[in-house]
Parts: C-alpha cells; sequence; structure tokens
C-alpha cells in the first residue's frame, strides 16, 4: 500500500513556501521515491485546493484525477497539500484514508501570532469586514468566518481552527494518533524554516529553489485602508483592485516593520484561552516541543508582548488611497500581481515617464535640488567579508546611515549560486541563499534592493558556445529562482555590462571562430526571456533591460579575435588548440556601438515594446577610455549624454536612466600614483550635481564601498573609504550630494563622526550638515585626533566669559515616522583638567519641528577632573530639573549619552569609556514629545565655571 502524507496547512505557517518547493522538487522528490501531483490550475499557487473546493464524490473528476495520478506512479510515497483542510470536517479525506496508508501533516503557529497573520490575510482578500477585537472575539467563539471566495458563487465558511487540539485530535480519530505529525512553526528543534521542518518530519529532502517568505500579509495601515475601501466597493472593483494594494504595501510594510493589529493585551487574551488547551496537545502529540507557547503555555501567555500600531488618521487614510489609486492606473497596462504576492516590501509608485534630459548651466549645478533622484545608494560588497568581519559591516552600515541612502545595488553570481548536475538540473546553493537572506536582514528596512546578474555560469557558457543548450531557458530558469527565492528584492537588473570581455558570453561565428554575442542576440537571449519570466511569476518591481559599459558606443577591438570572456577561462584546455591566441585579457575589450545594437534590436522585434516591457536601461559612465581634456567629471558626463542621444534616436529617450556605476579613483596613473584623493572628491560633487538635475535619472549607485589590498595592486582604488575603513575626502563629497539631493522625507537616520574637517583640513563643522551659533566671537571648533580609538574629534572651545556657549544644530531634519521609535547618541569628552573647580555644560536636544518649543532637552554638567556628572532633562528648555548624577572612573575617556524609546518611554543611558552603564532613568512618554513628528537634533557647549577650557564631541547619530 502507498504511503500518503496529507498536509492540512495550518494557513500563514509557511504552506505556500512548502508548496512552491514542493512543485518544483520534482526530480529530486522522484529520486527519493516521491511524489507531488502536479494536479493544481495555477503555478503560483501550487496546492491541491481542488480537495475542499470540489464535491468530494471519488466520481468526481478531479479526485478521480488524483487516484488515477497517484496509483499511476511509481514512487511509493505521495504528498498532498492543502492548508483549506484544517478548516474543514477531516471526512472530507476518508476515502483517501481507506484507500492508502495515510499520514496527516500540520503546522501550527502561536495563536496570537496566526490570528493576527489570519486576520491580515483574510482583509487582504475582501474576505473580513471585522474590526480587530470583533475579530479576535468571533474566533474565540468559533464564529463561522469566509476563508475563501471567488466572488461567483464559491465560498467556504468555517471558525478558524485555533484550538490546536480540537484540530489535531479530529484527524487523529480519523487515521490514529500515531499518523499525525503536528510540527510547532517557531520551535528551532524540529528545523530551521517550514520547509525544513515538514521535510524532516517526512524524512525526505526538499531542496528550497523557491525559498524565501510566500504570501506575505499587508501591513496594518493597508489592512485598515482595505477594510474602508472594501465597505464602498463591489466585487469586481475588490479584485481589481489587488495588485495595487501589493504595491502600495511593499513601501508602508518597511515603515510598520513590527508593528501590530493586536496589541498586549488581545494577545495575552488569545493565549491564556488556549493555554490549557496546548498543554494537552504537548502532552498528547508533541512531547518534544521545546517552544514556551508549548512547553510552559500559562506562563507564556502572562509574558506576550506587543507593539501595537497606531491607527493611520484621515489625511494618511486619503494618501494611502490615493497612492493606491494611481498604482492601480500604472498597473492596468500591464500584468497585474498574483493574489498570493510574495515580496516583503516594495518600492514607492513611480513617478511619471520623464522628459528629454536637460542639462542645467553650470552655474545652477552647485545648488541642491531634491527629488530629482529617485534613489542614492552604493554598489555591493562582497557579503561574505561583511558577514565574518563585524567592523567591516558597522562602517558600510555607517556608510548607509551618515550618508542617508536609500539603495543598494546586489550581485547574484550565477556561477556561484547555482548548481549543475549531468542532467542539467539547477539546484541553488543554499549556504549562499541563507547568506543573502542574513546580510538583508541586516539592512535598515527602508533600504531598496536593485539585484543585478553577474557572471555567466561556466557550464551555461560552455554549452551555448558548443550549441547544446538553449540559453534564453537556462537563463530564463535562473531568474524566476531569483525571483522566488529572494522575496527582498524590489528592482531587478537583467545582466551587468554585455558590452565588456569579462561579462558578455562567447559564441561561434559562421566560420567556426569564437566571437562575443551581438546586440540581438543579447535581446534574445536575456532580455526577453528575462523580462517574460519576471512578468510571470508577478514580479512587481521595475526592471533594467541592460546595463551598459562605459556607455555602450565607445569599444576598442585591435585583437584579430577577441579575449575570452572570464566564464571560459574554466575551460581553457579544453579549448586550448582552438584559441591559441587568446592567451589573456591584456586589459578590458569592449565592443563598440553594442547599445546601438541593441536599441536596433528592440525595435525590429518589439516595436510597441509590449512584448518587453522594460522599465528603464542602465549606464557605467567611467571617465577612462578616451581624452579627458576637461577632466574626469566632464568627461562622464559627456559619455553619459553622448547615450542619452543615442536612445532617444532610437525612439528609447522616454526611459528612465539609471548610473548603476560610477566612480572614480584616488590612485592617478597619469601622476605617477601618487594619491590624489582630492581629484576623486571633486568627481563625486561634479558628477552627482550633474545627475541630480537630469531629469531622467532616477537612481545613482557609487563603485565602490571600500577600496580592498586587491584593489591597490590592480590601481582601482575606487573606494570611498580606504582599505583600512578610514574615510576619503570622496566621502564627504558623497555624503553631501546624497544629503542635497535624497528628499528631505526620505531621511532615517542623521550622523556625524566630525571627521570632515581632519580629513579635508579644514573647519570642522560640516557646513552643509550643521548651521554654527555662538555667543561671542571667540568660541571656536576646531578638527582634533583623538588618540583614543575614535578617530577624528571636533575639539570645542565655548568661549572666554562664563556662560558663554557654542551651539550647533542639524540643517536636515529625519523624516515622519508614527511609531515614535528614535535612538539618539552623543560621544564626548572634557580634555583633561588641572582644576577642581572646572565645570563644562554639555546640551543635548532633539527639537520637534512642528513646535521647537517642544522636544527632549538633555544637558549634563561635567565637573572637574573627578569624573562627576549631573544630569537635568525637561521637556521644554525653559522647564529642565535634575534627573540625577553619576560618576566615571575615566574621566579622560569617551562617554558615550544614548536616548532610546522603548515601550513608549524615552530612556536616558550613559556609558562610561569602557561601555559601564553609571547612569540610567526614564525620562518622559515617547507621546509628550510627539517623536513620530520631523525632528533636528542640536548640540550645546557652555562655559560654566572655572578657566577656559574644551569639549571634544566624536560621534553623533540620530536613528529612526
Amino acid at each position: 500500500m502507498k504511503r500518503l502524507f496529507v498536509h492540512i496547512g495550518t494557513h500563514k505557517t509557511g504552506t505556500t513556501s512548502i508548496q512552491y518547493a514542493l512543485a518544483r522538487a520534482d526530480v529530486a522528490l522522484a529520486r527519493q521515491g516521491v511524489f507531488y501531483p502536479p494536479l493544481y490550475a495555477n503555478p503560483n499557487n501550487p496546492g491541491h485546493h481542488f480537495m475542499v473546493l470540489e464535491p468530494s464524490a471519488e466520481a468526481a473528476a478531479p479526485h478521480r484525477a488524483l487516484i488515477q495520478a497517484i496509483d499511476a506512479s511509481p514512487a511509493d510515497t505521495v504528498i498532498v497539500s492543502t492548508e483549506l483542510l484544517s478548516v474543514i470536517d477531516p471526512a472530507q479525506i476518508a476515502a483517501l484514508a481507506d484507500r492508502y496508508e495515510t499520514t496527516v501533516v500540520c503546522l501550527l503557529r502561536r495563536q496570537d501570532d496566526y490570528i493576527e497573520s489570519m486576520y491580515r490575510e483574510l482583509c487582504k482578500s475582501s474576505y473580513c469586514a471585522l474590526e480587530p477585537e470583533e475579530f479576535v472575539d468571533a474566533v474565540l467563539r468559533r464564529d463561522p468566518l469566509l476563508i475563501f471566495s471567488d466572488f461567483k458563487g464559491v465560498d467556504l465558511r468555517a471558525p478558524l481552527p485555533a484550538d490546536y487540539e480540537r484540530l489535531i485530535a479530529s484527524y487523529a480519530d480519523l487515521v490514529g494518533a500515531e499518523r499525525v505529525l503536528a510540527i510547532p512553526y517557531d520551535d528551532p528543534a524540529f528545523g530551521i524554516d517550514a520547509v525544513d521542518r515538514f521535510g524532516k518530519a517526512l524524512g525526505i529532502k526538499i531542496p528550497q529553489p523557491a525559498g524565501g517568505p510566500r504570501n506575505v500579509s499587508f501591513s496594518p495601515e493597508i489592512v485598515t485602508v482595505r477594510r474602508m475601501l472594501d465597505a464602498t466597493l463591489p466585487d469586481e472593483e475588490k479584485l481589481a483592485l489587488r495588485g495595487a494594494f501589493w504595491k502600495v504595501n511593499r513601501a508602508v510594510a518597511r515603515e510598520q516593520r513590527g508593528q501590530n493589529l493586536l496589541g498586549t493585551e488581545a494577545r495575552r487574551r488569545i493565549m491564556a484561552h488556549y493555554a490549557a488547551s496546548n498543554a494537552r496537545l504537548r502532552a498528547r502529540f508533541i512531547p518534544h516541543a521545546t517552544t514556551r507557547w508549548l512547553a510552559d503555555p500559562h506562563a507564556a501567555a502572562a509574558s506576550v508582548h506587543a507593539v501595537e500600531a497606531t491607527p493611520p488618521s484621515a489625511a494618511r487614510s486619503l494618501e494611502l488611497i490615493q497612492q493606491i489609486m494611481a498604482a492601480r492606473t500604472q498597473s492596468e497596462a500591464s500584468a497585474p500581481a498574483p493574489a498570493d504576492e510574495t515580496k516583503a516590501h516594495h518600492s514607492p509608485p513611480p513617478r511619471p515617464a520623464p522628459q528629454a534630459a536637460k542639462t542645467a548651466p553650470a552655474s545652477l549645478r552647485g545648488a541642491p535640488e531634491q527629488g530629482n533622484i529617485e534613489q542614492i545608494g552604493l554598489n555591493f560588497e562582497t557579503i561574505s567579508k561583511l558577514l565574518d568581519d563585524p567592523d567591516r559591516m558597522a562602517t558600510y552600515m555607517d556608510v548607509i546611515a551618515e550618508c542617508g541612502l536609500n539603495a543598494i545595488r546586489l550581485p547574484f553570481y550565477w556561477r556561484h549560486l547555482v548548481q549543475y548536475s549531468d542532467r542539467g538540473d539547477m539546484v541553488l546553493n543554499e549556504g549562499l541563499v541563507n547568506h543573502y537572506h542574513a546580510f538583508v536582514a541586516l539592512l535598515p528596512k527602508h533600504i531598496q534592493i536593485t539585484a543585478v546578474i553577474m557572471n555567466c555560469h561556466p557550464e551555461v557558457a560552455r554549452w551555448t558556445y558548443l550549441g547544446e543548450v538553449d540559453f534564453s531557458q537556462k537563463y530564463a530558469e535562473y531568474v524566476t529562482a531569483l525571483a522566488q527565492t529572494f522575496g527582498f528584492i524590489d528592482d531587478f537588473e537583467l545582466w551587468n555590462e554585455p558590452n565588456a570581455s569579462d561579462f558578455y558570453v562567447s559564441v561561434k561565428a559562421e566560420d567556426g571562430t569564437h566571437r562575443p554575442w551581438t546586440g540581438a542576440e543579447y535581446v534574445d537571449m536575456v532580455l526577453r526571456p528575462g523580462v517574460q519570466s519576471l512578468k510571470a511569476v508577478g514580479f512587481a518591481g521595475k526592471i533594467c533591460g541592460v546595463s551598459f559599459a562605459e556607455n555602450g558606443l565607445v569599444g576598442h577591438d585591435a585583437r584579430t579575435r577577441p579575449a575570452f570572456a572570464n566564464t571560459l577561462h574554466d575551460y581553457r584546455e579544453e579549448f586550448a588548440a582552438e584559441f591559441s591566441d587568446n592567451a589573456g585579457h591584456d586589459g578590458f575589450y569592449f565592443i563598440p556601438d553594442f547599445a546601438k545594437q541593441v536599441f536596433a534590436a528592440i525595435a525590429a522585434r518589439d516595436p510597441d515594446r509590449s512584448d518587453m516591457a522594460f522599465d528603464a536601461i542602465g549606464l557605467h559612465p567611467y571617465p577612462y577610455f578616451g581624452e579627458a581634456p576637461d577632466g574626469f567629471a566632464a568627461h562622464s558626463w559627456q559619455l553619459t549624454q553622448a547615450f542619452r542621444g543615442a536612445a532617444a534616436q532610437a525612439g528609447l529617450g522616454e526611459l528612465p536612466l539609471w548610473i548603476t556605476e560610477v566612480g572614480a579613483r584616488s590612485l592617478d596613473l597619469a601622476q605617477n600614483y601618487d594619491f590624489d584623493a582630492m581629484t576623486q572628491a571633486d568627481f563625486v560633487s561634479s558628477f552627482m550635481g550633474d545627475a541630480a538635475h537630469d531629469s531622467a535619472i532616477q537612481k545613482v549607485f557609487w563603485y565602490k564601498y571600500r577600496d580592498e589590498d586587491w584593489d591597490l595592486k590592480q590601481e582601482k582604488s575606487f573606494g570611498l573609504v580606504d582599505h583600512e575603513g578610514r574615510k576619503k575626502p570622496a566621502y564627504y563629497s558623497f555624503r553631501r550630494r546624497c544629503l542635497d539631493y535624497t528628499a528631505p522625507d526620505a531621511l532615517r537616520s542623521l550622523q556625524d563622526d566630525f571627521g570632515a574637517g581632519a580629513v579635508l583640513h579644514c573647519n570642522s563643522v560640516d557646513a552643509s550638515f550643521w548651521s554654527v551659533e555662538k555667543t561671542e566671537p571667540f568660541a571656536y571648533a576646531i578638527p582634533a585626533h583623538t588618540n583614543a580609538g575614535d578617530g577624528s574629534a571636533l575639539l570645542i572651545s565655548p568661549g572666554r566669559a562664563l556662560g558663554s556657549r557654542f551651539r550647533i544644530e542639524t540643517k536636515r531634519h529625519l523624516a515622519a515616522d508614527r511609531s515614535n521609535q528614535l535612538t539618539a547618541r552623543l560621544r564626548f569628552r572634557i580634555k583633561p583638567i588641572d582644576q577642581e573647580s572646572q565645570m563644562m555644560g554639555l546640551g543635548f536636544q532633539i527639537l520637534n519641528l512642528a513646535d521647537p518649543q517642544n522636544g527632549l532637552f538633555l544637558r549634563v554638567k561635567i565637573v572637574g577632573r573627578s569624573g562627576a556628572l549631573a544630569f537635568e532633562f525637561g521637556t521644554c528648555e525653559a522647564a529642565m530639573k535634575p534627573v540625577g548624577e553619576a560618576h566615571t572612573d575615566h574621566p579622560t575617556g569617551f562617554c558615550e549619552l544614548r536616548l532610546t524609546t522603548a515601550a513608549g518611554m524615552v530612556r536616558l543611558t550613559c556609558l562610561d569609556a569602557r561601555d559601564n552603564v553609571i547612569f540610567e532613568a526614564d525620562l518622559c512618554t515617547a507621546a509628550e514629545v510627539f517623536l513620530g513628528r520631523r525632528l533636528r537634533g542640536a548640540i550645546d557647549v557652555s562655559r560654566l565655571q572655572g578657566p577656559i577650557h574644551f569639549i571634544e564631541l566624536s560621534h553623533f547619530s540620530m536613528l529612526r
């Protein structure tokens, strides 16, 4: 008798991920004697839902087809899966249980999380109009709820199966207790994720080509707006808006990550209601469970805590509705997002198509013009290096935070991520997949990720050259796997530099000689299958069809044959006789006018771009090939403008332009290897100033973050920081331009390490970041090196007179954030003091722009060389009161002030030079000072007692 595993859910426990993995692992499963019947109507929703939604009689066609497929399969083990089986009478599968040796498999999620997730899911699908608390009451009463509807006559109503003991026992009555596998969704003892836990429970190995989160629910704000609109919309309009809701949800979901519709009280009520049942469930069915809600359910119920989201205001609701309607209008011309959309976040609604490029007069290009560039970011860094080196990772994150960046460009190396079997089957490298997920989990929530496909797989390159494989099919398979595995990807760049020898694909010419692909072949092999694959899986982000090296027009091909592409170097011996004159690169080889070839092929194959509806074209205008008499920046801009002209002439001038790589070296070969850091800094400022005034440019990514030892050997010193992590002058030029051109409502952090003066040998207060006030002309701030591990610092003298003050205030502000979350830090020390009578004052303020008199006003009196500190605080400057005293045993080292919000309170923490907490106190509630509004920071230093002296500041930050 065949074994049959029936996976019944429950909902929101990775069921869609499990179904995707099973549906796409037919070969791997067959080798283990396992069969997952391909009997599902939609490959984007590969569950056997007909088992519940169709009549259950064995004579009904779908059920008859299932039995026939099972009996015909040579496999001894069969798996069927639909979460809908968790909400119906188990008798629905009685016929299968009589025919096969049947085991029921069910994943179970902690009930408060399950109910919250199901509420969001049902609201997402327009199945629920209840308020959150009403929904909880209905679940606890076991009222029938609408679980599924096609809005045409098929409705499924049932109580939500949150009483897991009842659910599991009902199936145990049908198949026997020993034939029911109950798996805690959140218990690491059972596996690392849903697919892994499911496979381990069944004793099989399931590859994860379609891993990553699937069917993610809406954010609290979007759920509220969805219910609001559903109350007035006919069913066909509810369905028509689904794709638009998904598009807007991705951005909002990131802002509200960690916030809930059900607060602490509601969740504790839920868990208390099921505590006794959960204890019986563990004792009878899951005795080895270690997760607390099963192992100690009553204590777990009392300790539940949740951050409850603030309901959107009327103005905010209207803003979201407008975004949704705009997204719907834009998406009606393209494929709608599928109902089981998988992305965890999404970019904001696109701007209107830009007009033809206009270059601003040189006299205007230094002035800030916010909003022209939607994304400013960094190019990729080696992920493994970042994950393995905490200091390197911290420096990388500092660049993102200090520069107010909102994007990164992340490479997905085909040659590293994929392995092919002898049969040509593709398997993703699980270790690297986990590396990517671990890295992205560390990024700030607001960062938008543009994925770029790098390096053709060497096996595919070889097969293609020998005419043994359809490249476009293998490429489409890879793109599909990326989109389904990495749900965090916002936008796709289909290929990196197809006109450069490191990245083009080698094919055979008609005479049998080696040559690079043509622009037309690129369109057929990459652009068309890439666009179609992403549309087929419901990818809703933007697609960059191609990013050209230089401008795609310049080239050099003096050799009789081009050099090997890197992808074929692995097979040098195999092709030695055929390519004996291709011993090495001897520098990059660029295909001249490759961009024109691509543009012509698009016009010939798809003149109205209905078949290849990509959203942007990309460019890498490095200034190193050709003469640059007017300097690097001018030459790069000339390359950009020449490319824009070619695109316009080909009828593609309306497409936005992404500068996906740009940079200049600080090691200038023309100057006999002199370190020319200032030329690099000038390049940054000039090129970004030009780009910000070109209405077509949507994204700019600097290449790259950091110099490596390898870069120095290759004279490729493009980094914003050097090989030891120290900031170069280009870093401060980059930060200034980023803050100039980032929309003011997008900044999630403000940071300064006060290093600009020390690096650039100028006034240490960055005038683009701070405004300065002082009470007398003899006050000053100068750069200093700390010799204390803090790098550079700002040395401040407030003036000669007692009571003199030196004050700096950020010119920019943090964007409003309804979460009321904030972390602010200031590192400081008083210079070595000879007199006990010396007293300095340090003010640290968080100012609410809507009401500058309201905020967090903190002052620290630093007394003599004793290390004594006295703290005063007020929600306005005129009403400050003492809140406590502390003492540091290391008065010459840097102390740190931290203001943080947690559980609705603002907490002050002071750490000494060895990171010991020497003072801590709750100051006020976050609501009292409206921390969710736009905020600026300010620091002031005052002389209170004794002779002239100084305070040093080494780091300031305000983070959402």
